[in-house]
């Protein structure tokens, strides 16, 4: 009877059990979407995971799948993408099933593994605030991450050696490009129209600095570099304020700087070995060019020509030449010291410099008249100035080059 009895509750316990979850209704919403072919659930991300080297250790893992190439796919709930264990070779967002989570993405992490991320692959990922390029990462390749416009932190990781064409262009959040050591390529516009961008840093090993590398930063104020500067590098940069050279940059490219029409200081290294013709044309509210010593220096045609606000220029001991018209149309310039070590100064190199008043030089009369071409002080009159005197045991020979 005992029996009976408990085989007849636990016949009641099952139908209960089973009525209940007949009646429990599933929203579709809430389930996880269906994986494409060489996807994996999320429920059977923790090992996989661990695999990869991942030093993530989440719960809630939303998506997870691998790729041909190896590259490994997470994402979590907080919004961040963490990729591992191959190269990026598409733009994941046209993907027909990873491309639903996209919106929701906010930190990029391209971890072990990754060592280059090819053309646009990112490309107008617009919710996207915070890029962390791993250790592995050796190139960004052209329009990587173009027009990731909410982009406000990129952090480059130690072996970043190639930041190609447009790879950063129309990043509108961007603050600050802080690039490491290891970089030796930064290409043509790869920063450029990045409107909230304030300052850059460039490190010693750059040997292929692009074109207009910052046009259109309309916030741009202070540049720092250890690298050489390439020709037209940030011509007609109108934003620029200051520019920093560390001791390991040896040249600056023709029309580098020409026409940034706010460049206001700049802070000389001491390693400089040629300015560039144009290099400095036309930068209206630059006021003073006051050098450290340096080694042989050459400074080329036109480098300061038209530099409407320059009162002073103290010429590093050094500079070997001052190229033609180096400081013409400079119309406020009142004193310019040479040094000792010139060697050659071209055609017109102060012509309309009406307001000059000194004209100093710190070697004797002696080697002064064994300069080269020394032509032209000002329009309309050649050679030597007749005007000229030098103090008993002083190293200064000051001309008076007024009418």
């Amino acid at each position: 009877m005992g029996k009976k009895l408990l085989a007849c509750l636990l016949i009641a316990a099952s139908a209960l059990s089973l009525t209940a979850c007949g009646s429990k209704k599933l929203d579709k919403d809430s389930l996880p979407p269906l994986p494409e072919e060489n996807a994996r659930p999320a429920a059977q991300a923790a090992e996989p995971a661990a695999q990869t080297g991942t030093t993530l250790s989440r719960a809630n893992l939303l998506y997870e799948e691998t790729l041909e190439n190896g590259l490994h796919i997470q994402v979590y709930p907080e919004g961040e993408l963490v990729l591992e264990g191959g190269d990026v070779e598409e733009n994941l967002k046209n993907r027909n099933i990873f491309k639903d989570y996209v919106p929701n993405i906010t930190t990029l992490n391209l971890g072990d593994g990754v060592e280059i991320v090819d053309e646009k692959c990112f490309q107008g990922w617009d919710k996207l605030t915070k890029v962390i390029l791993g250790n592995s990462v050796r190139e960004i390749r052209y329009a990587a991450f173009s027009d990731c416009k909410s982009v406000t932190d990129v952090s480059f990781g130690k072996n970043v050696r190639i930041i190609d064409d447009y790879a950063f262009t129309g990043c509108k959040a961007l603050k600050d490009a802080v690039l490491s050591a290891s970089v030796e390529k930064v290409g043509n516009y790869a920063f450029s129209q990045c409107t909230a961008l304030q300052n850059a840093r460039f490190g010693p090993n750059i040997t292929d600095m692009g074109i207009q590398i910052f046009n259109g930063c309309l916030a741009f104020a202070d540049f720092r570099t250890g690298s050489d500067i390439s020709a037209q590098s940030f011509e007609n940069n109108t934003s620029i304020v200051s520019l920093s050279l560390e001791d390991t940059v040896t040249q600056i490219g023709d029309r580098a700087f020409s026409g940034c029409t706010s460049l206001r200081t700049i802070n000389w290294s001491g390693a400089l070995e040629r300015i560039g013709g144009y290099a400095f044309f036309g930068c209206s509210k630059l006021k003073l060019v006051d050098m450290d010593k340096c080694g042989e220096l050459r400074i080329e045609d036109s480098a300061f020509e038209g530099c409407s606000e320059l009162t002073t220029a103290i010429l590093a001991e050094g500079v070997t030449r001052v190229g033609a018209r180096c400081f013409a149309d400079c119309k406020k310039l009142d004193k310019v010291v040479l040094p000792r070590s010139i060697q050659q100064i071209g055609e017109s190199f102060l012509s309309n410099t009406e307001n000059l008043r000194i004209l100093g030089y710190r070697g004797s009369a002696s080697e002064w008249y064994n300069i080269k071409t020394v032509t032209t002080l000002k329009e309309g009159e050649s050679g030597r100035s007749s005007k000229w005197h030098y103090g008993a045991g002083t190293t200064t020979v000051t001309y008076d080059i007024k009418d």
